[in-house]
């Protein structure tokens, strides 16, 4: 199966670590199309890829993608972006965020058609996660 993860980049990368060990759990079984949003040393300045192809490619995984994952714990207006483009798109998505976060959860994202859920730690999150997969 194919999985888009998306997480705050420029937006902030206080939660990577989380990031990184959630999409190696994805790995396992699935092919995780945006892998690189877990990268350790990708800093909140993104990369030097021209705007209009980052969001050309990350628009066609999204369309690639047979389910959405996208950790909401860190406010990020692209992330937001693409929760709504996968919504439009049908594809089943689940929102998740850290429960200790300072951070409302934007009202859009939980009134939304995504599933949100929240997690304790990483290990939950993987629960939560493979819950999602069961049922869709």
């Amino acid at each position: 199966m194919n999985i888009y993860f998306a997480a705050s980049i420029r937006g902030g990368r206080n939660h990577a670590d989380k990031y990184e060990d959630i999409i190696e759990h994805l790995k396992e079984n699935h092919d995780v199309l945006s892998e690189h949003v877990g990268d350790g040393d990708l800093d909140a300045t993104g990369n030097s890829e021209d705007p209009n192809n980052i969001h050309d490619e990350d628009i066609a995984w999204i369309n690639k993608a047979d389910i959405v994952i996208a950790d909401v714990t860190q406010p990020s207006l692209g992330v937001g972006y693409e929760v709504r483009h996968a919504i439009h798109k049908n594809k089943p998505t689940l929102c998740i965020y850290h429960k200790q976060t300072s951070h409302s959860i934007s009202a859009m994202i939980q009134g939304s058609k995504a599933t949100v859920r929240q997690y304790n730690d990483v290990d939950e999150a993987k629960q939560v996660v493979e819950e999602f997969f069961k049922q869709v």
